[in-house]
């Protein structure tokens, strides 16, 4: 969880962990407001109108969220790409703030990596919505997928993902 003062000179970012139970604290604010919000990998952060600084007992509500799964394999021969990347983009435009918080995490910790004999993932915590997957492996060109749906306590096949040969020297 974290808080955003942003109506100060100097604005501020305070973060905390949840307990077991999703209760939080967060002490030492400045201001008279500020915006809470929620990271979760997989759904987006959507902050919280202003809370006065002091109140008890807010409640933060995340989306429902669903899953992923499918293979990814090579485009020339069929083999499986064993080891790989993959992230979710939104189709929609998201808010502000998710748009910059998911930048700051791809920059920071890159995509979900999977490493499967049968190029196979499953990635079971995602918001609902209309995503597309972007697949990256070593070697190879990014590969993006049609747009597909996330519902809510669903787990989505996405199949087969067909990535790119290997990407070839130049020769010259």
């Amino acid at each position: 969880v974290f808080s955003g003062e942003p109506k100060l000179d100097r604005p501020t970012l305070s973060s905390t962990l949840t307990a077991a139970d999703g209760s939080f604290r967060i002490e030492h604010l400045e201001g008279e407001a500020a915006r809470l919000g929620v990271f979760v990998p997989g759904i987006p952060v959507d902050p919280s109108e202003d809370v006065t600084v002091g109140t008890l007992d807010n409640v933060l509500r995340l989306p429902l969220a669903g899953g992923v799964t499918g293979r990814v394999v090579r485009q020339s021969t069929g083999e499986p790409v064993t080891r790989f990347g993959l992230r979710l983009e939104p189709v929609e435009e998201d808010s502000w703030m998710a748009r910059a918080v998911r930048r700051l995490l791809e920059a920071a910790v890159g995509p979900q990596g999977f490493a499967s004999a049968e190029g196979r993932f499953q990635s079971t915590f995602h918001a609902s919505g209309t995503w597309v997957a972007v697949v990256s492996a070593d070697g190879y060109p990014d590969t993006r997928t049609g747009p597909f749906e996330i519902l809510p306590r669903e787990r989505v096949d996405v199949g087969t993902i067909v990535s790119g040969d290997m990407n070839r020297p130049s020769v010259g």
